[in-house]
């Protein structure tokens, strides 16, 4: 494998590109983990939600609250669910979106979702970088 990646470089310069790889990839998880155990937190707090999602601006879901769905909903893109599009849409951080009750991929069923933009540095006048799903039971 080392050989294959090497091809055109040093075997010492594509090892350090590896390693800087798998580095970013620690941080990323480390990432995903913690916005998973806030939103955990967030919904212990607040019974009627069935789950919270964030999504990257693409509509991939990069995090969740419910640790039984995680596997699941991880990975998942909703850029398609009206709750997405209304979330992405809203002006600034003032701005949220009530819908009507619709089938969704995070529940496999219909549900009332509160969504809401997250914004750059969690200014509310900065641009939307992603969208946040509260799920109603």
């Amino acid at each position: 494998m080392a050989e294959q990646l090497g091809k055109g470089k040093s075997q010492e310069t594509t090892l350090k590109m590896l390693n800087k790889m798998v580095n970013q990839l620690e941080e990323i998880h480390e990432c995903v983990d913690f916005a998973c155990l806030r939103l955990e937190d967030i919904r212990s707090s607040y019974t009627l939600y069935s789950d919270l999602v964030i999504a990257s601006p693409d509509g991939t879901i990069v995090a969740n609250a419910d640790p039984k769905k995680r596997a699941r909903i991880l990975g998942q893109n909703v850029a398609a669910e009206k709750w997405f599009e209304a979330a992405v849409g809203t002006h600034d951080g003032s701005n949220y979106s009530i819908d009507q009750t619709r089938d969704s991929q995070v529940e496999c069923r219909d549900t009332l979702v509160f969504s809401t933009a997250v914004r750059k540095d969690g200014n509310p006048t900065e641009s939307a970088i992603g969208a946040l799903g509260a799920f109603f039971d």
